[in-house]
């Protein structure tokens, strides 16, 4: 090995170590209200663009459609699992009877293995790269992934490894970020976002310390390249990726392009169940989602349900 190619696998055994101590924490940062999904307005309004409903999860409407009770029983996989609380859901529904689940981060994994082993659930899950991960041929009925694949930056190796992973019946399914790759936000959508948050009263703009939040600005790149390696490596080629590989069976655009960013580290500052709050929320979604509609803005968060592009096609009737 060179020179030159010791550096490139130093480098990214750094970036991969940074990456694993970045997610170790995800599912205590999950209980802060600083990320725009936390909100139960916003989360009705996903829903209903989703799913057509504001009380239907995304992944129940997606089992109901394309993986009804005759299909369950099978094995599942997730990739980027980290604690595994939503695969520990679908084990417990018998949608699968057992999950193999992988993560970057070691200490994602062993909070993942404690709480299946808690629970008694037939799960698996082992700390890996998912860029090298190989799979195994034909075993899955449903790969997930959560929010993750917008982290991996061997997309087409990644989604080649699941579609042979895959049952020829199988589904593999994603609710994922899709938009500009490391966050380097059109001037449209940072215009929109300033926009949102300069029609709420200044103490809806605060930070967590009390200081205003101030304008949203797209993230300096050496900072996202040093703190968060992996962040939306590769987000805009998601789709192209996955279309190449995969027939996609459904795809559900839900925005988040203007309300990610408004709403970034100054949700906590709202209470969903105060009218005038909820209103508020309500006001800056609907706002989006008009912008959207008209074609000023994409749609920055989506969600797809696939199948192998070699799929019976009496499994998915109507597709």
């Amino acid at each position: 090995m060179s020179s030159s190619d010791d550096s490139v696998s130093r480098d990214y055994a750094e970036r991969l170590r940074v990456e694993a101590q970045r997610w170790s924490g995800l599912g205590d940062e999950r209980s802060d209200r600083t990320n725009w999904l936390r909100s139960k307005v916003v989360q009705r309004h996903i829903n209903k663009q989703v799913t057509g409903r504001d009380d239907q999860l995304w992944h129940e409407a997606a089992m109901e459609r394309f993986l009804p009770p005759p299909f369950w029983g099978g094995i599942g996989l997730s990739l980027g699992c980290n604690d595994a609380g939503f695969e520990r859901a679908i084990v417990r529904s018998g949608v699968c009877a057992s999950f193999d689940g992988f993560d970057v981060s070691p200490a994602a994994v062993a909070a993942a293995t404690a709480a299946a082993e808690a629970d008694r659930l037939p799960m698996h899950f082992q700390a890996a790269d998912v860029n090298t991960l190989a799979l195994p041929a034909g075993r899955y009925s449903l790969a997930l992934v959560i929010m993750a694949l917008h982290h991996f930056e061997q997309l087409e190796r990644v989604c080649a490894e699941v579609h042979q992973a895959l049952r020829p019946d199988g589904l593999f399914a994603f609710d994922e970020f899709v938009g500009p790759a490391r966050f380097q936000w059109t001037a449209a959508q940072v215009e929109a976002a300033n926009e949102l948050r300069r029609r709420l009263p200044a103490v809806l703009r605060r930070l967590p310390n009390g200081t205003d939040a101030g304008p949203v600005r797209v993230p300096d790149l050496e900072h996202m390249r040093r703190d968060d390696p992996f962040e939306a490596i590769r987000s805009d080629e998601i789709l192209p990726v996955v279309r190449d590989t995969f027939r996609v069976l459904a795809q559900r655009d839900y925005g988040g392009t203007v309300l990610h960013l408004a709403l970034h580290e100054i949700l906590a500052n709202f209470d969903d169940d105060r009218p005038e709050h909820a209103a508020m929320l309500q006001a800056m979604c609907d706002q989006e989602h008009a912008w959207i509609a008209s074609g000023q803005l994409p749609s920055d968060f989506t969600v797809v349900v696939a199948c192998r592009k070699d799929a019976p096609l009496s499994r998915f009737p109507g597709n």
